[in-house]
């Protein structure tokens, strides 16, 4: 598609020049004054609308969100209701392959459309822009991509968040070759990490199994660590030096190239401050450790240069010579009992300060396939087998492992963190928060409602003129979602809703009270609970520190209710009382300073036209 500019006079022409020519052509750069716009963006208000057939909410409400929509118009409604509280947010979204891979206004982007990547990144930049809003200052964004569109991907993101690049992760996708041209197979795909400014992985259970004790020191196990760290003596000159067995009086050299981690006392500059332990002090507290298998004697300094250049020398773990003939103290080696082996220092496991590692950049998913999914695997690859193995069918193309989304939100989340997945395809991401939240060792405290990892997950149908009954959302999310609980003994308190658009200026008269109650609910972290409408039109919801009202109209059984509540929280908890009304104003009188009044439109409404 082209634009056409038939319709513009010479001046509104050179004004467009002008302003291309002062745009930055430094970064990345699409057509976006030619491209067709989304349809999703449009200045409607978002409803979102709970079908009660199709949810599960628990005898507590839901605190789990399931919504069908455009995933444009879903984040409009989440940065309304979830703006900041977001923890983790995953996509995977469309590779923008060409082959029918992602929906653009209702029809499939083909791969001959001349302006394919700039509606690819038009579409993301819109969605990633939202999304940016809706994390918390130590939230993340975690983004599934391949090769062919990842150098684009990284900047689009950049770009549109402004983000700190983390990492990437880098994850095997199937076991066989694939030969994709050239004579090469890509079997790898990415999770490009994009952090807040306050964000950090919780890093991986560190496990005690290397700790050891074989003699029995009294401050229990622990491992051999290295005593080396990878600085050449050139480098790092105050810490190359010999040190010796005070047992054996061996003496071991340090590699030329991997000096030593630790100071020497005898080698500190006049008033420099240590933050470890000298070598001194380690040898003196018994925690180095000095093999005592062999040593070797040089009488004279031919001999050592003889051993020197026959590669008979004392060598390190990797069979490179620790002494050279370039080295500056090669005479104080003669004459010596040089210690074969390498010592290293005790790193004693109750001394640990921190019981995590660092993640890993390297991803091994450990989906396993077995005999009633192979046929499955041998179709979509190995990432199809979870799926296929719970629903019984080809419900989905490529989903991602089970494996991969549960090592990615374990590192990233816990229990009481919001994970959201606007692309969230068969619910992979769902399932494995699910997954996490029941493993051995987890209590029913943390299963009770709220307690756990919760989730929003946003699928569009994927309907089209070709298929207009498809409904990806309702038949293998939702669907994916109920099995998973049952078969983990754990079935989610979820509310199943569906977006809606109401024109600004019908606001007033086409969102019903259900409506109304359901973003306020979620605007404080509440469960999804019915709307009952009690006398007068109110309805009343409460947490550990608020107790929220809702007044679709004034009423005196309504004021009598606040009146309660004020009188309850004045001689128990002291809970702040929140009160929305169409015509706040009509409460003034009586409540302004007691409890804080809200003017739906005002209030609910701000920052959504933003």
């Amino acid at each position: 598609m082209s634009r056409d500019y038939s319709d513009l006079s010479k001046e509104q022409l050179i004004a467009l020049l002008e302003r291309r020519d002062r745009e930055r052509r430094l970064g990345l750069v699409w057509e976006r004054e030619a491209l067709e716009g989304d349809r999703a963006v449009n200045p409607d208000f978002i409803v979102l609308d709970q079908d009660p057939a199709l949810s599960a909410p628990g005898p507590n409400g839901a605190h789990n969100l399931i919504i069908e929509g455009d995933n444009y118009d879903a984040l409009r409604a989440l940065r309304m209701t979830h703006k900041g509280r977001v923890k983790c947010i995953y996509i995977d979204p469309p590779y923008n392959t060409g082959t029918k891979d992602w929906v653009y206004n209702d029809h499939y982007v083909a791969k001959e459309d001349r302006y394919r990547h700039s509606l690819w990144l038009e579409f993301m930049h819109q969605r990633l822009t939202l999304a940016r809003d809706l994390l918390r200052e130590d939230g993340v964004l975690m983004v599934s991509i391949n090769d062919k569109n990842d150098a684009l991907l990284k900047l689009l993101v950049q770009k549109s968040t402004e983000l700190d690049f983390v990492g990437s992760f880098v994850w095997r996708t199937k076991d066989t070759a694939n030969d994709q041209g050239y004579n090469f197979s890509a079997v790898h795909e990415y999770v490009h990490v994009f952090g807040k400014p306050h964000f950090k992985f919780l890093g991986l259970e560190l496990g005690s199994n290397k700790y050891k004790n074989p003699d029995q020191d009294p401050r229990g196990p622990y491992s051999s660590d290295p005593l080396t760290k990878a600085h050449t003596y050139h480098d790092r000159p105050n810490t190359y030096y010999p040190i010796q067995d005070p047992r054996t009086g061996w003496w071991f050299p340090c590699a030329p190239d991997w000096v030593w981690r630790y100071a020497s006392r005898n080698r500190l500059r006049v008033g420099q401050k240590l933050r470890t332990q000298t070598i001194e002090d380690l040898i003196k507290d018994e925690r180095v450790i000095f093999p005592r298998s062999d040593c070797v004697i040089f009488a004279e300094k031919h001999e050592l240069i003889s051993a020197i250049e026959n590669d008979e020398g004392p060598v390190d773990g990797n069979g490179n010579q620790l002494l050279r003939l370039d080295l500056p103290d090669l005479d104080f080696w003669v004459g010596k009992k040089i210690g074969l082996g390498r010592p290293s220092v005790k790193k004693f496991w109750n001394e640990k300060t921190s019981k995590t590692k660092p993640v890993s950049s390297i991803f091994a998913s450990k989906t396993k396939r077995s005999a009633d999914n192979e046929l499955a695997a041998e179709k979509q690859g190995r990432a199809g087998s979870d799926l296929y193995q719970l629903m019984g069918r080809t419900a989905f193309n490529y989903p991602k492992p089970l494996g991969l989304l549960s090592g990615l939100l374990k590192v990233a989340t816990v229990p009481g963190d919001i994970i959201l997945d606007f692309f969230a395809g068969s619910g992979t991401t769902a399932h494995a928060a699910m997954a996490l939240d029941t493993e051995a060792g987890d209590t029913e405290a943390r299963l009770a409602p709220g307690a756990g990892r919760q989730w929003i997950m946003v699928s569009s149908t994927e309907a089209t003129a070709a298929e207009p009954d498809k409904n990806l959302a309702r038949d293998v999310l939702r669907e994916r979602i109920v099995r998973a609980g049952a078969k983990l003994a754990h079935a989610p308190a979820f509310a199943y809703l569906r977006t809606r658009r109401v024109a600004r200026e019908d606001m007033s008269f086409d969102i019903d009270a259900p409506e109304i109650w359901r973003l306020i609910l979620l605007r404080h972290a509440m469960a999804l609970v019915a709307y009952a409408g009690g006398d007068g039109g109110w309805q009343e919801a409460s947490s550990a520190n608020t107790r929220l009202f809702y007044l679709d109209s004034v009423s005196e059984a309504a004021c009598a209710a606040i009146d309660q509540a004020l009188a309850e929280e004045a001689s128990g908890a002291g809970r702040d009382i929140i009160v929305y009304c169409w015509t706040a104003g009509l409460l003034r009188n009586r409540f302004e300073g007691r409890v804080q009044l809200n003017h739906l439109l005002d209030d609910l409404v701000k920052g959504f036209f933003e």
